[in-house]
């Protein structure tokens, strides 16, 4: 269950990072998260609703998962901002592969919390990070004609916000799976993420340097389509780790930057170079490795 969960994840913030990239581009990072946030808030909350999770929200007897809960929102707002500047000043198939890297960083968190993998899952996450290594490798000519037989990597642009999101959703993911959800459940968690995130966002909107754009027409509906994408991936993610190590659940969900590059491909017409391809074959034995992995 949880591998299944860990897979819809990757397809819907993959699907969700290839909307938004658009968006960011016309209204900026802030005021695209800003709004994705608040009809997320709008779909996790009546699911939450009707389900009865708000009582488990308000009913923890250890003060201190709060304080857990305060500095995942914290972590997982700035993270966002990071991934959607990514978005704003790179190119989506470069940057995408870096953030979801993440799982590097949560997998290192999780053993050092006493979590122990099998060898043929640890192997697959090796292979999974070896891809998202590789994926992320954009080769350029130089241009000098007498170099034009080799090819010089470098990271492009937005690599930087990438790496930043990358650190900092290993660190929510980590504190999610770990304090959060083991005592308020998946769903509670992820409406106590967006209830913080939206009264932070708003919050910094009253700063003189944050300029908020109200989105329109067809920005509006992708906005409210994102949110709810993304509420849904964060969902089966929350559920997956209380069904599943989360370290394996955070590593699958982490293939979303595969289905961003596909998309990508197809609908960009961004071409990833051989290195890139090679990641995501890579990247699709790590899978396979990660869900038969013992």
């Amino acid at each position: 269950m949880g591998i299944f969960l860990g897979l819809f994840a990757a397809a819907g913030w993959g699907t969700g990072d290839f909307l938004v990239r658009d968006v960011t581009r016309r209204i900026g990072s802030y005021s695209s998260l800003l709004f994705m946030q608040i009809f997320g808030l709008l779909f996790i909350g009546v699911f939450a609703l009707l389900s009865g999770e708000y009582a488990r929200l308000f009913s923890v007897s250890d003060p201190g998962v709060y304080g857990f809960m305060l500095i995942q929102i914290l972590v997982s707002v700035f993270g966002t901002l990071m991934l959607y500047q990514a978005f704003a000043t790179g190119m989506l198939s470069i940057v995408s592969p870096i953030a979801s890297s993440y799982a590097a960083v949560t997998l290192v968190l999780s053993l050092l919390s006493g979590e122990r993998l099998t060898t043929i899952r640890l192997i697959g996450f090796g292979f999974t990070l070896g891809g998202i290594i590789l994926a992320s490798i954009e080769p350029r000519r130089t241009e000098h004609a007498s170099d034009a037989i080799s090819a010089r990597r470098r990271f492009p642009p937005g690599v930087g916000y990438a790496l930043a999101a990358a650190a900092l959703y290993g660190m929510v993911f980590w504190l999610q799976g770990f304090y959060v959800v083991p005592v308020v459940g998946g769903t509670a968690a992820v409406l106590a993420t967006r209830i913080g995130a939206v009264v932070l966002l708003l919050l910094l909107a009253l700063l003189p340097f944050t300029r908020v754009r109200t989105p329109g027409g067809r920005t509006l509906g992708i906005i409210v389509l994102v949110g709810v994408i993304d509420t849904l991936a964060y969902l089966a993610t929350s559920i997956g780790t209380s069904t599943e190590q989360v370290s394996i659940v955070t590593v699958l969900s982490s293939l979303f930057s595969a289905w961003t590059i596909l998309l990508a491909w197809v609908f960009l017409r961004e071409r990833p170079a051989r290195v890139q391809w090679l990641g995501i074959v890579l990247i699709l034995i790590g899978i396979v490795l990660v869900s038969v992995g013992i």
